[in-house]
């Protein structure tokens, strides 16, 4: 019986070194400078962001984290967290309604959004062979804000403002596919996120180019592009484009 004991401990021990062997993880992180066109709308006209609204570019942060095990059937699974905000202020072109506010032309208008997303990819590796494709579903959520005020900037006072706050849970298909440069410390790739059903459109996509400076430590840059189309979600009309540059830093072990 002890013998019996001791083979079982003996394989259990053996087998969490094997499957510690093949687990892969994995941590990041960086900033992404980006800028928003296309327009929102609630309860009145189409609000241009950029010329209405005065957005500029911005820079926000980002964290992801992933897990990938050798279990048969059960998904690897990714984590990745993004801020994202901006805001504006300026004269009013036109006139504005934004659900009970109303901005008259040669106004002044404050504003302010946030998209904090939280992105949970389930994936499998459908090719492994220095070349990498993954292949899955992402359930994106969205937490959103867009405040608009009629502003005062000789007295740096608001005189009426307008929020709404949403959330929005989607789900996309989920593709990345990534190759080593040959005779470099490179790999370049691609990532898709996207659905679009009945008006709305979903899409986060980015492509990007890593350097291994070390084993498992290296650096990231690449272009993210997002597509948020809203036709009636919470209220929330939209079609807003979200682009940029970014940059970070990752651990592999």
């Amino acid at each position: 019986m002890k013998k019996l004991a001791l083979s079982l401990s003996a394989s259990l021990i053996l087998s969490s070194i094997a499957l510690a062997d093949v687990v892969g993880m994995g941590i990041g992180g960086g900033a992404w400078n980006h800028n928003e066109s296309g327009w929102i709308q609630k309860d009145g006209n189409e609000i241009d962001i950029e010329e209405d609204l005065h957005f500029n570019s911005e820079n926000n942060g980002y964290i992801w984290a992933y897990v990938e095990h050798p279990l048969p059937l059960f998904p690897n699974i990714k984590i990745v967290g993004t801020k994202l905000s901006n805001d504006g202020e300026g004269p009013v072109s036109k006139n504005i309604k934004y659900g009970d506010l109303t901005i008259h032309a040669k106004g002044y208008e404050k504003s302010s959004f946030q998209l904090d997303q939280l992105d949970t990819v389930l994936y499998y590796e459908l090719i492994d062979l220095g070349a990498n494709l993954d292949a899955g579903i992402n359930i994106k959520y969205i937490d959103g804000s867009a405040e608009i005020a009629a502003y005062d900037p000789e007295t740096s006072s608001i005189l009426k403002k307008e929020t709404k706050d949403f959330t929005i849970t989607i789900p996309m298909l989920y593709l990345d596919a990534r190759m080593p440069i040959p005779m470099t410390n490179l790999e370049i790739g691609m990532t898709a996120n996207a659905i679009a059903y009945d008006s709305n459109e979903f899409y986060d996509t980015k492509i990007y180019l890593n350097y291994d400076i070390a084993v498992g430590t290296g650096v990231e840059i690449g272009y993210r592009y997002e597509k948020i189309k809203i036709d009636d979600i919470d209220d929330i009309f939209s079609d807003i484009e979200i682009k940029g540059i970014y940059a970070g830093v990752y651990f592999r072990f």
